[in-house]
């Protein structure tokens, strides 16, 4: 079951990459991981991500959403979810076209 949500969103990934704009055209990038995995983060710039907790129980959409942004004069939850995602994203395997 985990196979097939994995390349369902793979695929959805893949269609809305080819409706973005020439500007954007290669700012999309798809990697996959096999090990554990308890926050969905996505880094949406170099002061801004977004950070979803994996429940046992729940779909993302049910699960609480976090917006946490950088603070240039303090180490916060910015910095922690983002030396996680670098630290996944180091780890995983990129997803070929």
């Amino acid at each position: 079951m985990l196979a097939n949500l994995t390349d369902v969103n793979i695929q959805t990934l893949r269609r809305v990459g080819k409706k973005l704009s020439p500007e954007a055209d290669g700012a999309l990038s798809i990697r996959t991981y096999d090990e554990c995995v308890r926050f969905n983060i996505t880094i949406l710039n170099d002061s801004i991500c977004i950070v979803q907790p994996y429940l046992p129980d729940a779909r993302g959409v049910e699960s609480p959403t976090l917006v946490a942004e950088r603070k240039s004069d303090t180490t916060g939850l910015y910095d922690t979810f983002s030396q996680v995602f670098d630290s996944m994203w180091d780890r995983a395997k990129e997803v070929s076209e």
